[in-house]
């Protein structure tokens, strides 16, 4: 007659985890540890899952452990050094499954066929817990030896566990969500720059390029030059509130269409600050017109009182704006933009931000025509979440160079 223990129906919270903490050894809360540490890694679900398993297998010291799939008839994941023929995990799962219904430790007073493993011995316990991954599978612990008897707190591990797993697979799914729902915004907006201004389609997407190689040269971190990447995509965002008079002027503008020009910074802080993942952004995309004497707007901030980010986007803007064809005149030849960026550097734009341009300038001379920097999706991913080196940042007021 096989001993079985029905343990599901009682809900796992905090003061369970203590009292599990409490009765495990200390092997077994090691192995909790070491998964929530994986968990915080940020690896994806599918990964997961052979992580679980192995916390498992070391939190209860089962022989080995195997996910098995209603849905498929198979096994989906086992962890340990012994595996068992394939038939083998078919018959155990269903009769231990028969035994414990909705889940429990399973002990059989002697040794059954399907508990026996040809070459390797008989199962002295079992611990089964149905689960979701994603369809309907069972969860079984599998101990060979009678030095280490699978019980109770076992069971318990097992399923904190696994529900450890669950939680974070759900809040991979939600942070997939949102980095879809960040890419879409970013696209739109970049896409709602070009449609107000068909003349400078693309600019936006070469400042972010430029802007991200001259981050490299700077040496920056990954991260940073993420952050540059999407601040160009959006530096621009404030000139749908101007109006198309004012915007698509082709000859100069007079001192109150200026003024109104200049706003744009300020309109894109307000557009993004609204999208609470994107506002770190907002320093940068306000004050990419500053200028490091002073001359700039809309804060007239000087030297370095305008942040790094707010710097090579004002070299990365003006670059362009120089390389492109504008109503008011031609795109300027080569030797032009690097004497005005030579006479500007330590006044209109930072020293060295100039100095990056030029070690690298025959790179972003070429910019339309080769992908440098990153993917929109890699920057995204860290504002959505998948990078935490921003989080927690206190705010900026950022402000840039100058536009020609």
């Amino acid at each position: 007659m096989n001993t079985t223990v029905d343990f599901l129906n009682t809900a796992v919270s905090p003061s369970e985890c203590v009292r599990l903490a409490n009765a495990a050894n200390d092997a077994a809360w090691d192995a909790l540890e070491r998964f929530l540490q994986q968990l915080r890694g940020g690896r994806h679900a599918r990964d997961q899952y052979s992580e679980a398993l192995a916390a498992i297998r070391e939190a209860t010291g089962a022989s080995f452990v195997f996910l098995y799939s209603k849905h498929i008839d198979g096994v989906l994941e086992v962890d340990g050094t012994i595996k068992a023929p394939t038939t083998w995990y078919r018959e155990f799962s269903r009769t231990v499954a028969a035994c414990l219904g909705e889940g429990g430790v399973w002990q059989p007073e002697e040794p059954t066929r399907v508990g026996t493993i040809s070459g390797v011995g008989s199962v002295e316990s079992a611990v089964f817990l149905p689960v979701e991954a994603p369809r309907p599978a069972y969860l079984i612990a599998v101990g060979l030896g009678e030095d280490r008897r699978l019980q109770a707190s076992d069971f318990r591990a097992m399923r904190v566990i696994w529900r450890l797993q669950l939680a974070h697979e759900q809040h991979l799914h939600l942070y997939d969500k949102l980095r879809e729902t960040l890419f879409g915004i970013v696209r739109c907006l970049s896409a709602a720059i070009e449609a107000k201004d068909p003349l400078t389609s693309g600019h936006s997407e070469r400042v972010a390029r430029i802007a991200t190689r001259l981050g490299k040269e700077m040496k920056l971190a990954r991260g940073e030059i993420s952050d540059l990447y999407l601040a160009g995509l959006l530096h621009d965002v404030g000139k749908i509130g101007i109006r198309d008079d004012v915007l698509l002027k082709p000859g100069p503008l007079s001192p109150s269409e200026a003024a109104h020009m200049r706003e744009h910074p300020a309109l894109g802080e307000r557009i993004i600050e609204s999208v609470s993942r994107l506002a770190y952004l907002c320093p940068a995309i306000r004050g990419h017109h500053e200028r490091i004497d002073g001359r700039g707007y809309p804060d007239g901030l000087a030297g370095e009182a305008i942040p790094l980010m707010a710097r090579i986007l004002a070299v990365a803007d003006s670059c362009d704006a120089m390389m492109s064809d504008r109503r008011y005149r031609s795109a300027l030849p080569r030797e032009k933009i690097e004497a005005i960026f030579w006479d500007g550097a330590g006044s209109a734009w930072d020293a060295r931000v100039v100095e990056a341009f030029f070690t690298c300038r025959n790179e972003l001379y070429e910019v339309c025509s080769r992908g440098l920097g990153q993917s929109v999706y890699m920057a995204v991913e860290r504002a959505a979440g998948g990078d935490q080196s921003h989080a927690g940042r206190p705010a900026f007021r950022v402000p840039t160079g100058a536009k020609v």
